[in-house]
């Protein structure tokens, strides 16, 4: 396709959809200098609502089969004044998804490690060059070849590895997850990017393991992160507590669990039940659905109920008090939950004092 200048006077319409949006026409421009004005320095900043719509577009266009034209049309979109520094941008992923392509097809593809040697993957954040990596690491199992260029095994352990291994020199353990949870919605990756969350969690896990780090940091170090990603840390903080107690052959109880610098996670030290923070135990309803974590959600559920019955709480005046909750929040599910789970452990607890 030669290129064309578009005809100033073509009509733009503001609202149209940029899927339906011809290349080289005013409407395709419109459509992207809408993108610029309604994201403010998006490109300077790298931002993740950037690269979405930086993929769909170019996945847009491979759709309509006009791979071969991509560079042509990218370099028109550069000599448009509002939206050149979107035209560089899709030319940098075009040009990224070109050379994996022709490393694919070679006898020997390069394994996930050399090919972020190769291309220089800057791995800080979704940037082109790291995100077509990714997709990259996403595809190899089935490019994977041996040096005579047969076919190899590769198992979804073995890759989540391969990854973890070029991202751990570039990235703290703290910020791993942040950094897979930030290219969940990337179109082609949000399947991949949710498992690597996951392999992240349990990275993190190993490594503060074998540094020894208390129960009570990690919740300060995931608590963090939660703030970033908005991913409930109790299921992987559970999950590390039960690795702590099998490593040193202990029980972790509520009055160990505290933060580095502060008091007790959970209302141990509370006086007045007027100050108990409930959700302490309506968290850990939820978390009881997953079968790893049970045993130990259950046990410092019942800890927590334990230091409620202490302050004269019954399933009766759970709720009246002035807590440390809102008002809408009694009507989740997990504080209807709780509701029952209170009143079940204290029929147990009231039976328990009849039999002593």
């Amino acid at each position: 396709m030669n290129i064309v200048q578009p005809n100033v006077q073509e009509i733009s319409i503001t609202t149209i959809d940029w899927q339906n949006a011809e290349p080289y026409t005013q409407s395709f421009v419109k459509r992207l200098e809408e993108l610029v004005s309604s994201s403010e320095n998006m490109i300077e900043d790298d931002k993740i609502a950037t690269q979405k719509v930086l993929y769909s577009i170019h996945d847009s266009l491979k759709q309509k089969h006009l791979e071969k034209d991509l560079v042509n049309i990218y370099e028109w979109v550069k000599t448009q004044p509002m939206v050149a520094k979107i035209g560089g941008e899709l030319g940098k992923i075009d040009a990224q998804e070109r050379l994996i392509n022709e490393i694919q097809k070679s006898k020997t593809p390069l394994t996930p490690q050399k090919l972020a040697n190769s291309i220089h993957v800057s791995i800080e954040g979704p940037n082109p060059a790291f995100l077509q990596w990714l997709r990259y690491c996403q595809s190899y199992p089935v490019v994977a070849r041996d040096q005579d260029g047969n076919s190899i095994l590769i198992r979804d352990e073995s890759l989540w590895q391969m990854v973890i291994d070029v991202v751990t020199p570039k990235v703290s353990v703290d910020s791993m997850v942040s950094l897979f949870y930030s290219v969940q919605e990337v179109p082609g990756l949000e399947k991949f990017a949710d498992e690597m969350v996951s392999v992240a969690r349990q990275h993190q896990n190993q490594v503060w393991l074998a540094n020894d780090v208390s129960a009570g940091h990690v919740f300060e170090k995931i608590e963090k992160e939660t703030t970033k990603t908005g991913i409930s840390p109790l299921i992987q903080w559970l999950r590390y507590i039960n690795m702590l107690e099998a490593k040193n052959n202990c029980i972790v109880k509520l009055e160990d669990l505290k933060y580095e610098e502060a008091g007790y996670i959970f209302d141990v030290e509370v006086k007045d039940s007027s100050h108990l923070n409930l959700n302490h135990g309506a968290s850990f309803e939820q978390v009881k659905d997953v079968p790893d974590v049970k045993l130990i959600a259950e046990r410092l559920q019942s800890e927590v109920f334990d230091i409620w019955i202490k302050l004269n709480k019954t399933p009766e005046n759970l709720f009246d008090a002035k807590h440390l909750v809102a008002m809408d929040d009694f009507n989740t599910d997990n504080f209807k939950r709780l509701r029952k789970s209170f009143a079940d452990y204290y029929a147990d607890w009231l039976l328990r004092g009849k039999k002593d």
